[in-house]
């Protein structure tokens, strides 16, 4: 992972396609719904569900899900999606991993939150977050990211009752290198965690995902027809050199692996007796370099292939009657969760 950019947020505000009538509808739906009790998908009038799950995905890009017309397959997503709502034009504050993650934790921008890269300056230890809310509402909460970008130094494991993280290295050039956990692995620790909590224990988990970073961070591993060797397995010949890149089944499989995850965890919340949970998937940043290769990582790009993120969203009563063309943004996701968990998390950006 090579230096991330540091933005200037009225440059990215600028930039964004973002449309304020379609934000404050959802928003006013969220208020509205928090009041009467709509949130809870488990429980009776009035209560928020037993399971609140956020999983933050690097690298995932709308137009390559089979569920927003693309390429690739992902049936756990889609599974999600039939049982609530799916938005494919969520505006990621920063095209990196760690800033946009404390918006959705606090529902602030960078400017006010701090976090600007994956490297340096820790989310502002004065601001609330959903861990610290939903833990003060009597949940037990844990964390698991898989990258080390997102573990103790970060400031994002605030108000987390376990922490399963990997190890930051010491000494440069090594802390420029995020150490990864296996997806696999993430998901036996979620596992392994819910099965330790009581049945009737509300609890509140955040995952993230970094699978499909190294394949986004150096180009999708495209390749035009006219270069494709007749073996590839990964489309029918074609003789023009003109056609669209074809993305190799290096993002195909880390999709995949994504998927599984996803599903994993999924199965885990029905073993632990929850059939109801709220379950929000939403990516960090997309094709952080458009598709070609560079060595410079993501954080670089503000075209819409970069910025624009979906969101999968299961569980939130209501959410499926926001409108499927509404464009939201970061500080979105975090207004979703603190309906849900009927918590406040004091003055969110935008609202």
């Amino acid at each position: 992972m090579g230096p991330t950019l540091i933005y200037s947020l009225p440059s990215i505000m600028d930039k964004l396609p973002l449309h304020k009538p379609a934000r404050m509808q959802l928003r006013l739906w969220l208020a509205v719904a928090a009041l009467v009790g709509l949130c809870g998908s488990c429980g009776g009038q009035g209560s928020s569900p037993k399971s609140i799950v956020l999983v933050t995905v690097d690298g995932l890009i709308p137009a390559e899900l089979e569920l927003f017309g693309g390429p690739n397959p992902t049936p756990n997503l889609a599974q999600m999606a039939e049982r609530g709502a799916a938005f494919e034009d969520l505006w990621t504050v920063v095209p990196t991993s760690r800033p946009p993650v404390a918006t959705y934790m606090t529902g602030v921008l960078p400017d006010r939150h701090r976090v600007r890269s994956d490297l340096f300056t820790p989310l502002d230890s004065e601001l609330p977050t959903l861990a610290n809310r939903l833990k003060a509402r009597g949940y037990q909460t844990a964390a698991f990211p898989d990258s080390s970008v997102l573990g103790y130094d970060s400031g994002l494991l605030r108000g987390f009752d376990a922490v399963d993280d990997p190890p930051t290295a010491i000494g440069a050039p090594l802390t420029w290198i995020p150490r990864l956990k296996n997806s696999a692995a993430v998901a036996d620790s979620v596992r392994s965690w819910l099965t330790s909590l009581p049945s009737e224990q509300p609890r509140f988990a955040w995952i993230h995902l970094s699978t499909l970073r190294a394949v986004t961070e150096n180009g999708l591993g495209t390749v035009r027809p006219a270069e494709r060797d007749a073996a590839t397995p990964t489309a029918p010949a074609d003789d023009d050199p003109a056609a669209p890149a074809i993305p190799t089944r290096g993002y195909r499989e880390a999709l995949a692996e994504v998927d599984s995850t996803i599903g994993k965890i999924l199965e885990a919340l029905r073993s632990s007796g929850d059939a109801t949970p709220c379950v929000v998937v939403v990516g960090t940043f997309g094709d952080a370099r458009e598709g070609s290769v560079d060595l410079a990582g993501p954080g670089f790009s503000l075209d819409n292939a970069a910025v624009r993120v979906p969101l999968i969203v299961q569980g939130a009563a209501g959410i499926e009657r926001v409108p499927g063309n509404t464009a939201l943004w970061g500080p979105d996701v975090a207004a979703l969760l603190a309906a849900v968990g009927q918590i406040d998390l004091g003055a969110i950006d935008g609202i």
